[in-house]
């Protein structure tokens, strides 16, 4: 009796259809994994929406509430050399502070706080001191700080356990910097790792950290930087700056807080904190699932958490808490994260959550050479250059959402997906809602509503080929690395907004701010 079943013939081809579909599907997979997008793909979900909420304001956005934290050893590199300033890059940071409608700020510090110090004379460096500081070091940064008048909060040595050289460092540099000036200094750098060494790789570059002391435990810490306040309160003179605790590595100091900040005696003016959402160095997992962990809301928004201890310390006698190391992960970033546009979307994301939280200002950590450095310097046809790369474009979209003194709204999101948003209003009752598209393949179709909005709002959008990509980064349409160095940001495209209403495509992999003034 002969089979029933379906011919030879018929059953190759839908072995072969079967096959095809199953080879389109593993290619639509490993797009999505990438961070690419297929072409022509959109989103089927729905429109996301937007309520902005402008009768219940929130924290205000402080001045110079974007800063940067720099190395002491890239103070030259990135400010001038030779007494030659680096016009490219000092032009890029003040973009910034154009944008913020404030001076970007500038923090010198990290690691190398304890592996510096004041030797003007040249003298054997003691263990653990790898750079001397002197009249030329000092003569760069005043140069740079006076182009771009930013404030300036200085790392001092603890490691070194000599407040009298901290002091010398602190007057030397403080005479020569113009207003503002000095406004802070932090005692040591993360002394929770004082006794440990460490070695990392950040490309061809090798980073050694070295052992800074045999013995060192919280019970110490708060001996010697009790020392350090006492001596720096006594010997700067007035106004004295911000004395700055904290940036502690892990929570194995936390508990030394209140014993430096609660005494009625204390000279505290102000905690710091370091914040990193990847905090494995040099870790070894594939790029493309660490970037997908950078663009969680537990890496952007849940920083946050890490920063409780400190609010706390703070709470009694009212002291700023400021994030003095910002960046997507330790040991100089990772390579396909930090120098990708994963980190654009991701930094505007965490640095709204912090200003949330009531911080006060937030340093972006870079040196030469990190991956994750916003600005890469060097010199092509005997200029200075300064290449941006995909973070410094975050940077800047978030200082346009967020200028100085504008306040948190609320923001409510319907149908988000992987759409964030953020919103400011400023004195003038101007909005600027800002919008991240997580997704690498879903463009999302967006509604927003801004009661007593003009009738026309304007869309500055930050795009790039891919979450992934390096280069490509575009905002407003120009390509973000090849705009002049003193870079305005266009005006946007324009939005109807009728009746306080608009809407607009947000595309996968991008952000957006959109401006609207108040009716007239």
């Amino acid at each position: 009796m002969r089979s029933r079943g379906l011919s030879p013939p018929r059953r190759w081809a839908i072995g072969l259809g079967l096959a095809a579909v199953m080879v389109v599907a593993v290619v639509v997979v490993l797009v999505l994994v990438a961070g690419g997008s297929p072409p022509g793909h959109s989103d089927a979900r729905g429109p996301v929406t937007v309520a902005v909420d402008v009768r219940h304001s929130g924290p205000q956005i402080p001045r110079s509430f974007l800063g940067l934290s720099v190395e002491y050893q890239s103070v030259r590199p990135y400010l001038g050399n030779g007494g030659r300033p680096n016009r490219a890059f000092i032009q890029r940071v003040a973009a910034l502070g154009v944008a913020q409608h404030a001076p970007v700020a500038i923090r010198i510090g990290g690691n190398s706080s304890d592996e510096s110090w004041w030797n003007p004379g040249h003298r054997p460096r003691p263990h653990g001191v790898l750079n001397d500081i002197g009249p030329e070091w000092v003569a760069t940064l005043a140069g740079g700080q006076a182009q771009l008048g930013s404030p300036v909060a200085l790392g001092l040595n603890l490691a070194l356990n000599d407040p009298g050289n901290a002091l010398a460092l602190v007057r030397a540099v403080r005479a020569r910097l113009k207003r503002p000036g000095v406004v802070a200094l932090e005692i040591g750098n993360e002394p929770d790792l004082f006794v440990r060494a460490r070695t990392f790789h950040v490309g061809r570059l090798v980073v050694h950290r070295p052992r800074q002391r045999l013995r060192y435990g919280p019970a110490r810490y708060v001996i010697e930087a009790s020392r350090y306040l006492a001596a720096l309160s006594a010997g700067v003179a007035a106004p004295v700056p911000s004395l700055a605790i904290g940036g502690f590595a892990s929570r194995a100091f936390l508990g030394t807080l209140p014993a430096l900040v609660d005494p009625p005696t204390s000279h505290v003016g102000e905690l710091v904190a370091h914040s990193y959402p990847i905090t494995t160095c040099n870790s070894g997992a594939p790029a493309r699932e660490l970037r997908a962990r950078l663009l969680s809301d537990e890496a952007s928004r849940g920083l946050v958490g890490g920063l409780a201890p400190y609010f706390t310390s703070a709470r009694g006698r009212g002291l700023p808490v400021r994030v003095s190391e910002l960046n997507s992960a330790v040991c100089g970033g990772i390579a396909g994260v930090s120098d990708t546009f994963a980190a654009a979307l991701w930094a505007p994301d965490a640095l709204f959550a912090l200003a949330r939280r009531g911080v006060r200002q937030v340093d972006v950590h870079t040196w030469v050479g990190a991956y994750y450095a916003p600005l890469t310097v060097g010199r092509a046809g005997g200029h200075e250059v300064a290449q941006p790369r995909p973070l410094y474009s975050g940077l800047l979209l978030f200082a346009l959402a967020a200028p100085a003194s504008s306040r948190l709204v609320p923001a409510r999101v319907g149908n988000a997906g992987a759409t964030r948003a953020w919103a400011t209003v400023d004195r003038a009752g101007a909005v600027r809602l800002l919008l991240i598209n997580r997704s690498g393949t879903a463009a999302r179709d967006v509604r927003v509503r801004v009661p007593g909005a003009g009738r026309v709002g304007r869309l500055t959008l930050l795009r790039a080929p891919a979450i992934r990509a390096r280069g490509g980064v575009t905002l407003g349409g120009r390509d973000v690395a090849m705009s002049s160095a003193a870079l305005r940001p266009p005006p946007g495209a324009p939005v109807s907004m009728r009746g306080g209403r608009g809407r607009f495509t947000l595309p996968a992999a991008s952000a957006a701010v959109l401006t609207v003034a108040p009716a007239r």
